[in-house]
């Protein structure tokens, strides 16, 4: 998993900068229902999205070092850590076809094999 490290910050920040930062920088709202589940000795954050970004599903898992090479669930179809397209913030400005197309059969294989 080399070289798939991207910053993210996570701590807690006052609801009027929250309520400004809403209202001020999203072109649009991502609707997403997350599943934390073990796998593999892993821990894994699944986001199944809603609404304009459905049926789009993405797995995610924090590792300890870029060097850890885990096992993937088999409803994994590709890697897209630095791919932009997958960021919040693209998704809530669009959502094209194929992309729509991609993430349907992964999502069928989650929600037979993992859903929770």
């Amino acid at each position: 998993m080399k070289d798939l490290v991207r910053s993210e910050f996570e701590y807690s920040i006052p609801i009027d900068d929250a309520q400004q930062m809403l209202s001020t920088m999203t072109n649009g709202l991502i609707e997403k229902t997350r599943f934390v589940f073990p796998f593999a000795g892993y821990i894994w954050e699944v986001d199944e999205f809603h609404g304009a970004q459905a049926p789009l599903i993405i797995a995610e898992v924090e590792l300890g070092s870029n060097k850890e090479n885990p096992t993937l669930p088999s409803f994994v179809r590709e890697e897209v850590s630095m791919d932009m397209r997958y960021t919040n913030s693209q998704l809530s400005k669009m959502w094209t076809r194929g992309l729509r197309w991609q993430a349907v059969s992964a999502r069928s294989r989650f929600l037979r094999d993992y859903h929770c």
